[in-house]
């Protein structure tokens, strides 16, 4: 069973989800690729430092993008959004819909993008690499929206 599938509160539903893209990638990528350009312009006697810097790095950064990707989920319910973006505790929360302000998507491209959520008290939560950015920020403002309106009656 999926984490965020065990913190559903009873009787919450999932009402939209989605999870991290796989641009999320492209830093370990471009990471591999300058340490490799380091190491073919330094001297020889320079180049196995180069490799350590790949060993000590890059591996372990990639990782911990490859479980970031593995365990990205975002849902959102009738009363929250949850966000687990990473494998450590840290790295999920729970977003309260009637706190949530207002919804921006900052950048979108092939798909991915990232999306900022203001909430009440100035805060803002960021979250990069979410597939399909615009029906997650539409699913999130219709979700807020009928949870006002529930709240009107």
């Amino acid at each position: 069973m999926n984490y965020v599938d065990r913190m559903l509160l009873p009787g919450e539903k999932i009402a939209y989800r989605t999870r991290l893209h796989p641009m999320i990638y492209v830093k370990p990528v471009i990471l591999f690729v300058v340490l490799t350009a380091l190491g073919r312009v330094l001297p020889p006697e320079y180049q196995p430092y180069a490799a350590v810097l790949m060993v000590v790095i890059l591996l372990p950064y990639t990782f911990l993008v490859s479980s970031a990707h593995a365990v990205g989920d975002i849902a959102v319910t009738g009363q929250r959004v949850l966000l687990r973006v990473g494998p450590l505790a840290s790295q999920f929360s729970h977003l309260l819909l009637h706190k949530i302000v207002s919804v921006d998507v900052v950048a979108s491209i092939a798909g991915s993008g990232t999306l900022r959520i203001n909430m009440a008290g100035d805060v803002q939560r960021s979250v990069s690499f979410v597939r399909d950015p615009g029906a997650l920020a539409r699913a999130i403002e219709d979700a807020r929206d009928q949870l006002i309106a529930e709240d009107r009656r």
